[in-house]
C-alpha cells in the first residue's frame, strides 16, 4: 500500500484574501527533517520563537483554495481557531508530541512536584519552557498541557468580571499563550470537551452559568471568598478540569486574578 503524503482539510473559518475571497479547503503534506530543522535558523524565529509554528505550516500547506504560493504572511492573516485546527493536524498526521501530551495530562488534576519532564522536548512549548500553574496550597504544579486549547469564561451576573477576564486574557497572550475569550453565555458543552478552561466568578452565579456548569462542584464559600484559585478536577464529572477564579467581590476577584498570574510560572 502507497504511503500517503498529502491530507486534504477544510479550515473551519477560512482564510479571506485581500481581494476578499474566502479559501477553506487545502492539503497539507507529510513534514520532513527539514521542514522542522530549517525554519530554525530563521532570523524571525531567533528573535520570536513563536514565529517558528508560522514558517513550518508556509512549507506543509502546498494549497490553500486557489493559494498555492503559501507562504508565512498567508499563515499569520489566518483566524486563530484556523491556525489551532492546522497545528493539530500538523502533529496528528505527523505523530508530533501525542505521547507527551498524554502523559502530561494524566497529571493534569493531581498536579506534580518541580517540572517533572525537564528534558523532554515537544511542540506544546512556550518560548521552550512548560507551562505550569503553582497550586500553594497542595505545593504542586499542575502542567498545562496545550497553550493552543485555553478558553478563559466569565461569568455575565457583574460586569467587572468581563474586565478581570479581559485583563487576564492580555497577560496570559503577553506569556505566548494562545487564549479564546466568551462570557458564559457563548460558552458550549464543545468547548468544554475541547478546551482547558478559566472561569472567573462573583460571589454567586447567573443563572445561565450555574445551569451549563451544573457539573462543577465547587468546595469554595465564594460569598466569603477574599480570592481565590480553585482547580476542579473530578474526571468522573468533568471532560477537562477548570480553574475557577474568584471572590466576593470586585477586589476580591481582581486580587485573585494577580495571584493566579504570580503563581502561573516556567519552572526550569
Amino acid at each position: 500500500m502507497a504511503l500517503q503524503t498529502e491530507y486534504e482539510f477544510s479550515l473551519p473559518k477560512g482564510y479571506v484574501d485581500e481581494e476578499g475571497t474566502l479559501h477553506k479547503k487545502g492539503v497539507l503534506r507529510l513534514a520532513t527533517a527539514a521542514d522542522e530543522i530549517l525554519p530554525q535558523k530563521d532570523p524571525r524565529v531567533q528573535s520570536n520563537p513563536a514565529y517558528l509554528i508560522l514558517i513550518l505550516l508556509s512549507r506543509v500547506v502546498t494549497k490553500l483554495g486557489s493559494v498555492t504560493d503559501v507562504n508565512p504572511s498567508i499563515i499569520e492573516g489566518l483566524f486563530l481557531e484556523d491556525l489551532t485546527y492546522l497545528k493539530k493536524l500538523y502533529q496528528r498526521i505527523n505523530g508530533n508530541g501525542e505521547l507527551i501530551i498524554n502523559t502530561l495530562d494524566s497529571h493534569w488534576g493531581e498536579g506534580v512536584d518541580v517540572n517533572p519532564l525537564p528534558s523532554v522536548k515537544m511542540d506544546v512549548q512556550v518560548n521552550g519552557n512548560f507551562l505550569f500553574f503553582q497550586d500553594k496550597k497542595e505545593g504542586k504544579y499542575h502542567p498545562l498541557p496545550d497553550p493552543d486549547s485555553f478558553m478563559i469564561i466569565y461569568d455575565t451576573k457583574t460586569k467587572y468580571l468581563k474586565t478581570e477576564a479581559e485583563k487576564l486574557s492580555e497577560i496570559l497572550k503577553e506569556k505566548g499563550v494562545s487564549v479564546i475569550l466568551r462570557s458564559v453565555i457563548d460558552f458550549t458543552d464543545e468547548d468544554k470537551e475541547n478546551y482547558k478552561v478559566i472561569l472567573l466568578r462573583g460571589r454567586t452565579l447567573a443563572l445561565g452559568t450555574s445551569t451549563k456548569l451544573t457539573d462543577i462542584s465547587s468546595k469554595v464559600k465564594w460569598s466569603e471568598s477574599e480570592g481565590e484559585v480553585e482547580i476542579v478536577h473530578d474526571a468522573e464529572k468533568v471532560s477537562n478540569p477548570i480553574f475557577v477564579i474568584g471572590g466576593k467581590n470586585e477586589a476580591s476577584v481582581e486580587r485573585a486574578v494577580e495571584d493566579y498570574v504570580r503563581r502561573y510560572s516556567t519552572p526550569q
